[in-house]
């Protein structure tokens, strides 16, 4: 059956069929036409109901010709979108690597040649900074993303960082701190910089870090985040993603080091559908929170002292 309908379908088929339905409506016309004897105007009828049923089908079968053609469009277009969105990913991922290595061999010579670290000349805020602004540059502004009425993309990119302690006298309870953030138009808010307990009910980010979330946390819209953002002022805050990021431990455990935040205001939205939504997460946003672990290991590696008494 369904090679029938494909010959059918087949534009000279189609043709041929027609203009053979429309010969015989033209013969059964003029043998009825005038005449009173039944079963030519019932064949006439029939053949004329054959030729509407055809052309109804046709034009069903070009509808869904048109329908599946714009689907198609819509597929390659998003696909197109999604190649750039890698590609230019991928070329932010470069630049911010030959950055942090550069700026790391100036260290790792001092730390050879002069026995001291400067940590003014690279560290992982500084990094965190460039990493922000290159997800913004590299992936943001390539996405297509709804602009507000000044030409830009209003989303903020900021990274959340553990704080471990740095002498054994020091608390053990978990602190965070805001160490990279980037937005075309606004300073970073007031927090970046500042250590803040990590507590059950603190801002959503302490949450996330005290609750060791190992998924995506995606809030759709106001709403959703006014539900989960309770202690924090996001009146304008349209949609947010947060990417976690992991690191696994000396017990063969894995402990939230980082997370990666991305807030939307205005019309400037990620996408209207959260499976669009994760999948960004996951192939896009994903490998640059990783990048974050990677440079956290980095700074961490250069300041690294030996243990007294240790060989």
């Amino acid at each position: 059956m369904k090679e029938l309908k494909k010959l059918l379908l087949k534009p000279k088929v189609k043709a041929c069929w027609l203009g053979i339905l429309t010969i015989l409506n033209s013969i059964f016309c003029n043998y009825a036409v005038g005449s009173n004897i039944f079963w030519k105007w019932a064949v006439l009828f029939f053949t004329a109901g054959i030729y509407v049923f055809s052309l109804i089908k046709y034009t069903d079968a070009e509808n869904d010709s048109i329908e599946e053609l714009e689907r198609v469009k819509g597929e390659v277009e998003d696909m197109e979108l999604s190649l750039k969105s890698y590609s230019t990913s991928l070329q932010g991922v470069t630049e911010i690597c030959k950055f942090c290595a550069k700026k790391a061999n100036v260290q790792i010579h001092e730390i050879i040649e002069n026995s001291r670290l400067d940590c003014k000349t690279w560290n992982f805020d500084v990094a965190c900074d460039s990493v922000c602004k290159a997800i913004y540059q590299y992936i943001i502004e390539n996405l297509n993303l709804q602009e507000t009425d000044g030409g830009i993309v209003d989303i903020e990119i900021a990274y959340v960082k553990i704080v471990e302690a740095e002498r054994k006298q020091e608390s053990n309870t978990d602190r965070i701190s805001l160490s990279g953030y980037y937005h075309p138009t606004r300073n970073g808010p007031k927090i970046q910089g500042k250590k803040r307990p990590v507590e059950e009910n603190g801002y959503h980010d302490a949450q996330l870090f005290f609750k060791n979330m190992d998924s995506l946390d995606i809030q759709m819209n106001s709403s959703e985040i006014k539900s989960v953002f309770k202690n924090q002022d996001n009146k304008d805050y349209t949609q947010y993603l947060g990417v976690p990021v992991f690191c696994s431990t000396s017990e063969n455990t894995s402990k939230m080091v980082g997370l990666l935040e991305i807030v939307c205001h205005g019309d400037s939205v990620l996408s209207q559908d959260r499976k669009v939504i994760e999948t960004m997460a996951n192939h896009i946003f994903a490998p640059y929170a990783y990048l974050f672990l990677l440079l956290f290991k980095m700074d961490k590696a250069l300041r690294a002292v030996p243990v007294e008494g240790s060989k």
